[in-house]
């Protein structure tokens, strides 16, 4: 529950002389949002943030790990709210 939480609040913390247009955000598991504009993974740009209601991602694996990314001949955008574009199974729980 602190994690949603925590994604929803600017890395420099609220304040009142920021738009949440201007925010840049950490999804839950390490990616950038950058309100208005991108979600990235590291440099590598992985989604668009959608003003007021969260991200549209290009879904993708993290190596080592049982899940999948795309499945064949579907690769549209999905909408993941505060997590990242490698989300895979229960947060915080092994997969």
């Amino acid at each position: 529950m602190m994690d949603v939480s925590e994604a929803q609040v600017p890395e420099s913390g609220a304040d009142r002389g920021t738009s949440e247009n201007e925010w840049t955000t950490d999804q839950i598991g390490g990616e950038a949002v950058y309100r208005g504009g991108v979600v990235a993974h590291g440099s590598n740009i992985v989604g668009n943030s959608v003003l007021g209601s969260g991200v549209l991602v290009n879904l993708s694996s993290r190596p080592g790990t049982k899940c999948r990314g795309e499945m064949a001949g579907n690769d549209q955008m999905k909408a993941l709210w505060v997590f990242s574009s490698d989300a895979c199974g229960l947060y915080d729980l092994p997969t």
